[in-house]
């Protein structure tokens, strides 16, 4: 396998002296650099790390390994999976190259793995199944010899929200993703579930015949409340609170019931959780469920699914031109006195490799809170918005709308990380280098 590495200025942390580059070495291969060099100068060839020895000459017997791979002249390490675990994903890894308009999806159904029509890549290989599973955080690693999705094939999760653990991608070559993945979390429906959260991310509240239930997960949305006389059918319920993440959702709407002497009240925002360094790598947390304001039936509406997360580190390059979501689902709600079910938060999109390019779109939106007689939720955070609350009652007889979620994140880590106009939210994203390792 051919690599593209650099001679680049040495890390003073393993004890040697900066050396100059050139414009022609840091593109060159190590086979047409110049066979001359300055001791203990290093170089990038893959995933070894070259060492020029007293001779002047590149030293085969100097030369190091690195568990993921080499950047700038030195071994550098990926987040979340041991190093042991990433150096055993190499080149005898799975392809996961499919055919122009294949499908690719990620479920749990017998185990984690992906599930590819026609193929995965290769003649007859239909089925890729994780390499191994952690339990803190909990994680399904899947090692790729390369990933190629092009030509509009699709990679998403099963219907139901597949696993239910974050997913890391480690990739032995380059990763180019023209197509679209998505692992949104699932908006909620008229059914009783809540919304199903995207791997790693957490279900929304599920469908209440009282008040408040809130959305799972760390952030979650709280549930509405629901007041009015006993044995009587003058309720009135309260919006569910839009679960965050990044960023806090929207507050649940208020509502009145018919007479106006009894009111219901919005769920809470979930509040910000997480760090931005997406290790451990989770997910959004779930919207908060409506205050329930008719008596005879459940019909305190459930809240958004949070959305998915997914790590992809690649030893050579990402290249993405297509579109990576992990939007927060919806609520459900319906013109009525019930209150209308909050959205869940975005999820998050982990990007490492020494060499990164996004031109496409990399999405962590919040769900929109679902709509209630007083109007409709909030929007979920996107573009330069923050999630907005549930809309109030404006006249009796009217339920509040569940707030919108909060944004997700995404990291882009690598030497020329950049945070491009494709991400959403616009404050979603930040970047560093990849970490060098011992």
């Amino acid at each position: 396998m051919q690599y593209w590495p650099a001679i680049l200025l040495i890390a003073s942390s393993c004890g040697f002296k900066p050396q100059q580059e050139t414009a022609s070495d840091a593109a060159s291969p190590i086979d047409a650099i110049a066979d001359t060099c300055t001791p203990m100068m290093t170089a990038c060839d893959g995933r070894v790390v070259k060492t020029c020895g007293d001779d002047q000459h590149w030293n085969p017997a100097l030369d190091r390994t690195c568990d993921f791979t080499c950047d700038q002249g030195a071994c550098v390490g990926a987040s979340n999976v041991p190093l042991a675990d990433i150096a055993t994903c190499d080149g005898t890894a799975p392809l996961l190259a499919p055919p122009a308009g294949a499908v690719v999806t990620l479920s749990s159904a017998g185990g984690t793995h992906l599930d590819c029509s026609p193929n995965c890549g290769a003649a007859g290989v239909t089925r890729i199944d994780a390499k191994k599973k952690y339990t803190t955080p909990a994680l399904s690693l899947f090692c790729f010899s390369k990933i190629s999705l092009t030509g509009a094939a699709q990679l998403s999760v099963a219907s139901g929200g597949g696993p239910t653990e974050a997913i890391a991608f480690v990739v032995d070559d380059t990763v180019d993703i023209s197509s679209i993945v998505s692992f949104d979390g699932g908006a909620a429906g008229s059914g009783s579930a809540g919304g199903h959260a995207g791997p790693g991310g957490y279900d929304g509240a599920t469908l209440t015949a009282d008040n408040g239930h809130d959305g799972q997960g760390p952030c979650h949305g709280k549930g509405g409340t629901h007041d009015g006389p006993t044995f009587a059918d003058d309720w009135s319920g309260g919006g569910g609170g839009g679960a965050g993440n990044a960023t806090v959702g929207g507050f649940g709407g208020n509502g009145s019931c018919v007479d106006g002497d009894h009111h219901g009240q919005g769920g809470d925002d979930g509040g910000v959780c997480g760090n931005a360094s997406l290790v451990p790598l989770v997910g959004g947390s779930g919207g908060g469920g409506g205050g329930d304001a008719t008596v005879n039936g459940p019909y305190g509406y459930a809240g958004g699914g949070g959305g998915g997360a997914l790590q992809i580190s690649a030893r050579h390059s990402i290249s993405i031109s297509g579109a990576v979501s992990a939007r927060g689902g919806a609520g459900y709600g319906t013109m009525s006195v019930d209150g209308g079910g909050g959205g869940g938060a975005g999820g998050g999109l982990l990007f490492e490799a020494p060499m990164i390019a996004v031109t496409g779109q990399l999405i962590v939106d919040g769900g929109n809170g679902g709509l209630s007689g007083s109007g409709p939720g909030g929007i979920g955070a996107t573009g330069g918005s923050i999630a907005a609350s549930g809309l109030s009652y404006s006249a009796n007889g009217q339920g509040g709308g569940g707030g919108g979620g909060g944004g997700g994140r995404i990291r882009i880590v690598g030497g020329n990380a950049t945070c491009t106009s494709g991400v959403s939210p616009n404050t979603s994203c930040s970047t560093s280098a990849l970490p060098a390792v011992p």
